[in-house]
């Protein structure tokens, strides 16, 4: 670890770690000797929007949910709640992921849902993409994602924003890569805009766990569902001293 004291523990003082990974809902009982926690949240990602009306029109892509990261430095020892969302519908915003405690009190914000059936673009972590309904794209949350892409004529419907960048009209926003984990993972992608196409084409649903938003609908002359968005993620990082 280096030649300085780390979090007041002698530089020889043996460390061990703990990761958990959370893919729904539980809880983390946390020890006491615990000297740092690191943690990962990702929000749901938004749905995309539907084109349930209105030939040749498209629907715009999903936000990605927020993505968070942050270190404790002592954490209080307890039962920490974990709460990790469930996948959105089309049309719908994403849920929000979060860690829950003494020490720790932090949330990601839900990726908005795009423009469609359900109604305008609408912020989250990251913002919804416009479609031909409403074109503009929505706003994402500062330090958690970035804002959706508008719609084009002639190109489609603006895709979601994700945690790296804001969606465009062709390009999606980019995720985030944590290695949290142990490896490179790349999580909170905006979902793709609905794009002209001579078909009734449904949106891509977002990967489970991953906080991506779901694909944007193109409607050509019937009835056509975005993607759901992806189901989000917390995962933990403790170090502790061994006796």
């Amino acid at each position: 670890m280096g030649s300085h004291l780390l979090f007041g523990t002698q530089q020889n003082q043996q460390l061990s770690a703990v990761t958990r990974t959370f893919n729904t809902t539980g809880s983390l009982a946390l020890p006491t000797n615990v000297l740092q926690l690191e943690y990962l949240i990702v929000a749901g990602g938004g749905g995309g929007g539907s084109r349930a009306t209105g030939n040749n029109s498209t629907g715009g892509g999903g936000g990605a949910g927020g993505f968070v990261t942050g270190t404790t430095i002592n954490p209080v020892s307890g039962t920490y709640t974990i709460t990790v969302a469930t996948a959105a519908a089309a049309n719908a915003n994403g849920g929000n992921s979060s860690i829950t405690g003494t020490s720790i009190n932090v949330s990601a914000t839900g990726g908005g849902r795009g423009d469609g059936t359900g109604g305008a673009a609408a912020i989250g972590g990251s913002g919804g993409g416009g479609g031909s309904a409403v074109a503009t794209g929505a706003n994402g949350t500062t330090g958690q994602g970035n804002a959706g892409g508008n719609y084009v004529v002639g190109s489609g419907g603006g895709n979601g924003g994700g945690a790296g960048t804001a969606g465009g009209t062709l390009t999606g926003g980019a995720g985030k890569s944590s290695s949290i984990s142990g490896a490179p993972v790349t999580y909170a992608a905006g979902g793709a805009g609905g794009q002209i196409a001579n078909a009734n084409v449904n949106g891509a649903a977002g990967a489970a766990n991953t906080g991506n938003g779901g694909g944007g609908a193109r409607r050509q002359n019937g009835a056509s569902t975005g993607g759901a968005g992806g189901s989000g993620i917390v995962i933990v990082k403790y170090l502790f001293a061994v006796s």
